[in-house]
């Protein structure tokens, strides 16, 4: 069954190119959001700047990738992009475009990656994103193949029915990713990093505190996933969590569609429960702390133009840094961007 499985998703994932995907996420807790803010002890000034819905554009194709970030009113807009060679992070509200060629962020920050992909992943694929992997990998993954072939262990599978549906349920104990992250960071470093600005005390020692947390964490968690076979092997639900019913995550996929002229199935809305957060981990609550929500507006497999790929900010005004020396506007001595910001309620 597992390598029917496995050969059903490897093809899946290698069709998913071109494709340009549009949605909108947004955050909200059912509790009132001051309380939710308090209960996830998070520092932030106003809740809001925590629950708010971003819309995004994402486009893919043969290892190139474009993607494009809007908040409320087209605040904080924001595009992202990978031309094979090089990688673009462009601020559109201050013309301050950022170039780095793909070959030395390799060599100095190979485990980094900028491309917003949640939707994907929620949906059981994802695209190369990882600094390392950006113009070495050309197809598209599955989840769950990546977490078996990354050193995680098959611990069951199963034929059960759920609303009438016979599907595949398959779990996997892999790395914990919150513990490997935390384990290869710098405790010092990175309380120096956070000293290196305006954030409050409060704020550094609550990171601080999740670090050390996640560092003395589990070193594994356990990945469940249901596909449906008569959907193209789609992940219509997905759960993360510990041993003895801690549950992390929870994914809930609906309203599929086939990709047109393709044998591959995406969710239109999925539902993310969270029950923790790195600024309380190691506490699970039994309902979740509020939810997460995606909604895909359009989906497109039209060939896309290489022009997408490659970003290049002419207007008055615009500044462009990097390490991309054969452009002569480059400067050098500008700190990067944070590589994802974030963007009240926006539309395209």
């Amino acid at each position: 069954m597992m390598q029917q499985l496995r050969a059903a998703l490897t093809r899946n994932a290698k069709q998913l190119s071109p494709i340009t995907i549009s949605w909108a996420m947004g955050d909200f807790s059912s509790s009132p959001p001051a309380q939710a803010i308090r209960d996830l002890r998070l520092t932030v000034a106003r809740p809001e700047d925590f629950f708010f819905k971003s819309h995004f554009r994402l486009s893919w194709q043969d290892g190139q990738v474009h993607v494009f970030q809007s908040g409320a009113n087209n605040r904080w807009p924001g595009e992202w992009a990978f031309d094979g060679t090089i990688l673009y992070y462009g601020a559109l509200d201050t013309l301050q475009l950022f170039k780095h060629r793909i070959s030395n962020l390799a060599k100095t920050d190979p485990d980094s990656g900028c491309i917003e992909q949640s939707y994907l992943e929620e949906a059981g694929l994802r695209i190369p994103a990882l600094n390392k992997e950006l113009g070495k990998k050309k197809d598209a993954e599955s989840v769950l193949l990546v977490l078996l072939d990354g050193g995680g262990k098959l611990r069951s599978i199963a034929v059960v029915d759920s609303a009438g549906h016979t599907l595949v349920r398959v779990a996997v104990v892999a790395p914990d990713p919150d513990h490997v992250g935390a384990v290869k960071m710098n405790p010092a470093k990175y309380e120096a990093h956070l000293r290196n600005g305006a954030n409050s005390e409060e704020l550094i020692q609550t990171e601080l505190r999740a670090l050390r947390a996640m560092r003395e964490g589990p070193k594994e968690r356990i990945f469940e996933f249901d596909f449906d076979p008569s959907r193209g092997y789609a992940v219509v639900r997905r759960q993360e969590r510990y041993d003895e019913g801690r549950v992390i995550v929870r994914v809930t996929n609906d309203d599929f569609q086939r990709v047109k002229g393709r044998d591959v199935w995406l969710p239109y809305t999925s539902k993310i429960e969270f029950f923790t957060w790195p600024s309380i981990f190691g506490e699970f609550l039994k309902t979740p702390l509020f939810l997460r929500n995606y909604q895909v507006s359009k989906v497109d497999t039209s060939p896309i133009s290489d022009d997408r790929f490659s970003l290049n900010y002419t207007q008055p005004g615009a500044e462009v840094f990097g390490d991309v020396d054969d452009i002569p506007a480059v400067k050098k001595d500008k700190p990067e961007p944070p590589s994802q910001p974030t963007a009240p309620d926006a539309q395209f």
